[in-house]
């Protein structure tokens, strides 16, 4: 986890691993390491459960702010949507692709995820009840900050 969270392609991790315990002459017993599938499952999962987590926080504070921005990665735009409680601590609803930058397709996207989250709690978590922290979420955002670009209406 502690590679994961240092940037490390779950694809080098038994790499580095390995490298390590070469540099510290430690010896691994028959050289096992993580296999790739391993680490990627385990790199799904933590997803999972900080997205849950995110989602419990924000819907149980009040007073947040949402932020949104949107910005072009290899001619592909990108928005993303953070909120901040009153600590200014931010926490990252999502960040997706898009097909414009329409408003109306900020919206979508903001709906997806909303929906995502609502979808990811009910997977990482065994409360029978169906929650929809999305809505509490809406409900505690009190302010909206954006980027200075004007979305375009097609």
């Amino acid at each position: 986890m502690e590679l994961l969270n240092a940037n490390v392609a779950f694809q080098k991790v038994s790499c580095v691993m390995s490298s390590v315990m070469k540099l510290c002459n430690v010896d691994c017993r028959n050289n096992i390491f993580p296999k790739k599938d391993y680490v990627s499952a385990i790199s799904a999962t933590r997803l999972f459960v900080s997205q849950a987590h995110a989602a419990i926080v924000c819907s149980e504070q009040e007073n947040q702010t949402l932020y949104t921005d949107e910005t072009k990665k290899n001619g592909q735009p990108y928005v993303v949507f953070v909120t901040t409680n009153e600590d200014k601590k931010p926490f990252l609803l999502g960040l997706r692709q898009m097909s414009n930058k329409a408003a109306q397709t900020q919206l979508d996207e903001f709906k997806q995820i909303l929906g995502d989250i609502d979808l990811r709690y009910n997977q990482v978590t065994t409360n029978e009840v169906n929650n929809q922290l999305s809505i509490k979420i809406l409900q505690n955002i009190k302010c909206t900050m954006s980027d200075r670009a004007a979305p375009r209406i097609l």
